[in-house]
């Protein structure tokens, strides 16, 4: 018999801080949380984790739909709450979960449809933006744009601009983002500058100058030529700006203390905690980031992951149940003793779809070089290309790199980014509400009827909970099955 479902309601409007809840399932029952669900639930919903074209993997819900009971007050829409869902539809927030300790999906309600016997509700993510941009600004000397930078950077060509748009010191100064109070490197036209002073930017993110420094020096010229080298601070918030951020793991680390620090419209955070989980990744790479055009930042990060070969999830954490940002290391392995290593028997397998690997040309990896040639600041663009065939598409992604000495980082991350693109997928349909399974998870099973054996990753997985089948799709290593 299929396990309960269980269901949370929040009925308050987020806006207004919900805090009337209302536990459902498809049967009454006690929860072991102690609270009492009331069986008012007639329709099962499925729940998806799909990548996207960056490297977020995304969490969706299909609707759900309850019993029509306008005269019972412990129906969250019933009773006076009746008229407030046809006059306010939505949204509301819903928390599933099947038997986990804490919620597997966290969303967004609306009303769909009434009729005398039920109620249809669609289902969606939270947010699928943060809501808070980052990106330059502007240089109030029309001197071009003022970027943000992560990491270490080289020779970077910054604008001039006047330096009481930062702070209170008058005069002519060089502008940039997010760069610690560590002494960096000016140069103009090519000869290396002393600067008179140095100031930390430690304005609120979200404001025109979201953290960031400035040097200046007096004889800086609208006719010169001028680079920064320097290392991006990790926290744009903090006043110090002395903590160095140089990995894709500390740019995750960022963008997390951003969300859960600065989003208080409402109550529906897409981060609940600043603590990264990061035991799906190794050491992670050191990270060159500019940022150069203004993006949401859950975009943002979503579109930098590929260039690493790395993904990111936000769900709840099993712990405490708070929302928490999720890395994945496409390259990482998971041993025979980890928690996220699954091995199955045959007969839990329902069927499985073999995908062959994509027709791919070209596989590339670039990023823009700037440097010294006497007084002139010159770019080139670098990179690494690997070919695989005489058709097929041209994949090209952006290094985190700026430097001819990171040429070789970037050849070695781009074999990764090929090992994954190059092997099969393999799509399994498997018995059973695998609620614990995340992407990023191994999964390894015999298949009789196919002769195979499958040693895959979990890139995306959907929890059907009406015929209780959970269904993986990820790359995989596929070898003939060996009879014993």
């Amino acid at each position: 018999m299929p396990r309960p479902l269980e269901v949370e309601i929040t009925m308050d409007l987020p806006l207004a801080g919900g805090s009337v809840y209302y536990y459902l399932s498809d049967e009454s029952h006690v929860g072991a949380n102690g609270r009492f669900y009331h069986g008012f639930i007639i329709g099962r919903p499925k729940i998806k984790m799909a990548p996207t074209s960056g490297g977020f993997v995304q969490m969706t819900s299909g609707g759900i739909t309850l019993v029509n009971r306008p005269n019972d007050s412990d129906h969250p829409f019933g009773g006076s709450r009746y008229t407030t869902i046809l006059a306010t539809p939505g949204p509301y927030y819903i928390g599933i979960k099947f038997d986990e300790a804490y919620n597997l999906f966290e969303g967004l309600v609306f009303l769909q449809s009434i009729t005398s016997d039920e109620i249809k509700l669609s289902v969606k993510p939270i947010r699928t933006t943060s809501g808070l941009n980052l990106g330059p600004t502007g240089s109030d000397l029309n001197d071009g744009q003022v970027n943000f930078f992560f990491g270490a950077i080289h020779d970077q060509p910054v604008p001039l601009i006047d330096a009481s748009q930062f702070d209170s010191i008058t005069g002519t100064a060089i502008g940039f983002q997010n760069l610690t109070t560590s002494t960096g490197t000016i140069k103009i036209d090519g000869t290396t500058r002393s600067p008179d002073a140095w100031s930390a930017i430690n304005d609120a993110v979200g404001s025109s100058m979201s953290g960031g420094s400035a040097r200046y020096n007096a004889d800086y010229t609208s006719s010169s030529k001028r680079s920064v080298t320097g290392t991006g601070a990790k926290w744009a918030t903090t006043p110090a700006m002395t903590a160095s951020g140089t990995t894709i793991g500390d740019f995750a680390d960022q963008i997390a203390h951003i969300m859960t620090n600065t989003i208080t419209s409402d109550s529906l955070y897409v981060l609940e905690t600043a603590t990264v989980d990061k035991n799906k990744i190794g050491t992670p790479p050191d990270s060159t980031i500019i940022i150069s055009q203004e993006s949401d930042i859950l975009n943002l990060l979503s579109s930098v992951m590929p260039g690493v070969n790395y993904q990111f999830y936000i769900a709840p954490n099993q712990t405490d149940g708070n929302r928490t940002l999720f890395l994945i290391d496409k390259d990482n392995v998971p041993g025979t003793g980890s928690d996220y290593y699954h091995a199955l028997s045959d007969f839990e397998i329902i069927e499985i779809v073999i995908r062959a690997p994509k027709e791919i040309k070209n596989i590339s990896l670039k990023y823009t070089d700037y440097f010294w040639s006497g007084t002139d600041l010159e770019s080139q663009e670098l990179g690494s290309v690997i070919s695989l065939g005489a058709s097929g598409s041209d994949i090209s992604l952006q290094a985190l790199a700026d430097d001819s000495s990171q040429s070789s980082t970037v050849s070695t991350m781009l074999t990764n980014i090929k090992n994954v693109l190059i092997k099969p997928t393999v799509k399994a349909k498997i018995a059973g509400l695998k609620s614990t399974w995340r992407p990023g998870d191994r999964v390894v099973f015999d298949r009789r009827t196919e002769q195979v054996h499958v040693d895959m990753k979990v890139r995306g997985i959907e929890w059907d909970s009406v015929a209780m089948e959970t269904s993986i799709e990820g790359e995989a290593t596929i070898t003939d099955l060996v009879q014993s």
